[in-house]
Order: structure tokens, then C-alpha cells, then sequence
């Protein structure tokens, strides 16, 4: 996910103390937020180890999926779902919202650290939070008085995830936790990484709800079971890509569309090149235009 700018200041910057820059990745999943797509370019110019063997997924099949949506057969990922009945559609978006947060119900409320919805936009996110949360109350099993960060308020017992680094906290963009005291203007989560931090929401307002997560903030992450909540406009390979390899031992998809329109969507390439690269290549210009 790393830019063209980004990248270059950093081997600049290695390039000053003589460092060794090792670059890990994997081009078909997420691309950059930043201009142009250095890592993909840097393999196609100098090739790299690979890792072919997935280790993540427990069943032979749910490793085939994620092989299958990586290069573009997205038809036979929905097919081994949908024969499994993990492949829940639904007539429109809010029974697809209410269909996966009552799936995650019955799981998440217990293990909610193991157990993660995601979502393409902040919007679906924020409402599958706020119906997770009222789960979570109504069973019990997050106390105290709730604690406002920005629009959300927060439980001891809340799962969060921190949106913005902060050096003096401790904490990075993505850091996921739970809630383990809130008093007055103090909130003590403990991270997952095993560090406890106090925050102050009005000095440090940059936490919210973690029951479901954007796919970005999802990326590089494991969990037991997934539920994942496609949406045909924002999909594509890379994104599902992400989405179908969460989990371990089980991921469930809620979709709007019918299948044909589906596969199209999770099937479409999105992949950043280099200016450099379609300059030298005007074939790409056009495979991306079209």
C-alpha cells in the first residue's frame, strides 16, 4: 500500500545510513492510497521470493477461494461459498446490514476479538458498530457509564481500534483493543499487542468501535471468523481479495447483487502502475481505460 513518494523517501533515507531495505508485500491485494504502484513495478523489474503455500485458512477449500479470488475467478470463490450456504443475499443493503450483524450475534458477542465483520465504507461500518455495541449491552456484557470519543461512546468491555499515531500514547493507526476502565476523562484500554495505554477522548478523540472494520484497516489481520459485507460498487480483486483470507476458520459473505453482477465486480483489476511504466507501455493505458 505503500506510493511512489512514499517509497522513495524511505530508500532515500536508507540510502543516507547505508541501510538494507527488505520490501514484503503482495501487489493483488490492496493497492496504494498514495500516486503509482512501486512494489508491483519493483517485482516485474527484479523479481522476489514468494511465498505460494497459504496457512492461514484450516480447510483445503476455503485455501482454494482465496488462490481462486487472487486471480480473478471470482465465479468459482461464490460457488464454493454459496454450496456451503456461507452466501447470504439479501433484496437490499439494510436486511443485508441487519442479517450480518444478527450472524455475528451469535458468535462475536462472546469472542468479539476473534470474531470481526467488515465493511467497504465508514458508513456500513459505523452502522454495524452501533448495532454490535447494543448486542453487547443487552447481554450484558460491557458495564460502566459511556465514555464519548467523537460520535461514539464506549463501554468497558468495548472493542476499539485506534484511527491516528500518537507517538506519546503509545499507539498506531490500527491498533486494535478493548476497553478495560473508564473513569471521568481516562479511558485504560489494553492493546491486543499486550500494551495498556490511557487516553484522554478529549485530547486524543481518534478511537472508535471495532466489532467491524473497514477492509484498509482490516488488511494484514487474522481472526477466527469473519463476516463480510460485500457491496457490488466498491469491489473489486483486491479488495476481496482482503476479505476472503481473514479468517481461519470461517468467513460468511452478505451480498445485494445477483451472482453474475457480483463476479464482474469482485473480478475487476484495479492494479496502480508506475507513470514511468505506461509511458514506456501504452498498452496498459489502455487495459486500465477499459
Amino acid at each position: 500500500m505503500v506510493g511512489t513518494r512514499q517509497l522513495e523517501a524511505l530508500v532515500a533515507a536508507c540510502e543516507r545510513t547505508s541501510a538494507t531495505l527488505v520490501l514484503c508485500g503482495d501487489p493483488g491485494q490492496l493497492q496504494p492510497i498514495d500516486a503509482g504502484g512501486p512494489f508491483a513495478a519493483l517485482l516485474k523489474r527484479y523479481g522476489a521470493a514468494e511465498l505460494i503455500d497459504i496457512r492461514r485458512q484450516r480447510e483445503t477449500w476455503a485455501r482454494q477461494v482465496v488462490k481462486d479470488i487472487a486471480q480473478g475467478q471470482a465465479g468459482q470463490a461464490l460457488s464454493a461459498f454459496d454450496s456451503r450456504g456461507l452466501l447470504d443475499q439479501h433484496d437490499e443493503p439494510l436486511a443485508a446490514i441487519a442479517g450480518i450483524a444478527a450472524a455475528w450475534g451469535r458468535d462475536g458477542t462472546s469472542a468479539p476479538a476473534t470474531t470481526l465483520m467488515l465493511a467497504n465504507t465508514n458508513a456500513d461500518v459505523s452502522a454495524l458498530n452501533a448495532l454490535a455495541q447494543a448486542k453487547r449491552l443487552e447481554g450484558g456484557e460491557l458495564t460502566g457509564s459511556p465514555v464519548c470519543f467523537l460520535t461514539e461512546q464506549v463501554y468497558i468491555g468495548d472493542r476499539v481500534v485506534f484511527t491516528r499515531n500518537d507517538s506519546g500514547l503509545g499507539v498506531f493507526n490500527g491498533d486494535l483493543g478493548a476497553v478495560v476502565s473508564a473513569r471521568g476523562e481516562s479511558v485504560t484500554v489494553t492493546l491486543d499487542r499486550g500494551v495498556t495505554v490511557q487516553v484522554d477522548p478529549a485530547a486524543y478523540p481518534h478511537c472508535r468501535l471495532a466489532y467491524c472494520l473497514t477492509t484498509h484497516k482490516a488488511q494484514g489481520m487474522t481472526a477466527e471468523r469473519a463476516f463480510v459485507l460485500l457491496s457490488g460498487g466498491m469491489q473489486d480483486r483486491h479488495t476481496s481479495y482482503v476479505q476472503l483470507s481473514r479468517a481461519r476458520e470461517e468467513t460468511r459473505l452478505f451480498a445485494t447483487e445477483e451472482l453474475p453482477d457480483l463476479e464482474r465486480h469482485m473480478n475487476r483489476s484495479r492494479l496502480k502502475t508506475l507513470a514511468t511504466d505506461q509511458r514506456s507501455h501504452p498498452e496498459l493505458v489502455l487495459a486500465l481505460e477499459r
